[in-house]
């Protein structure tokens, strides 16, 4: 937790609400926002098109700018949403059938 709030000076917001999460995890970024006065932003972090906008911030302003966009966040609106089971289920399954393909992760080379 002490790592994580040394970077804290370092971001410029806080994802506290991502749709395919489970546990504790939004629960923990929604503190470490609020102890370090820096907006929230919702994702749906998508992995199918069933989940695409399941959640999402509402922005307030012009968020074209760098200055504009963390004024958008700041009065932003925060609209959670859950990705549903079966849609959580799919990326697994289609992990498996890559890989049964032979289309393993592709890593990037680290020189």
């Amino acid at each position: 937790d002490a790592a994580i709030a040394s970077l804290a000076p370092l971001v410029d917001w806080v994802e506290t609400h991502n749709a395919r999460l489970v546990g504790r995890g939004n629960e923990r970024a929604v503190e470490l926002a609020l102890d370090n006065g820096l907006p929230g932003v919702a994702v749906s972090d998508a992995h199918t098109l069933l989940e695409v906008g399941v959640a999402y911030t509402v922005l307030q302003g012009d968020p074209s700018t760098p200055a504009g966009l963390l004024g958008a966040l700041s009065g932003g609106q925060i609209v959670p949403g859950r990705a549903s089971f079966v849609a959580r289920l799919v990326t697994p399954a289609a992990r498996v059938v890559q890989r049964l393909r032979g289309n393993g992760r592709m890593r990037p080379e680290i020189r």
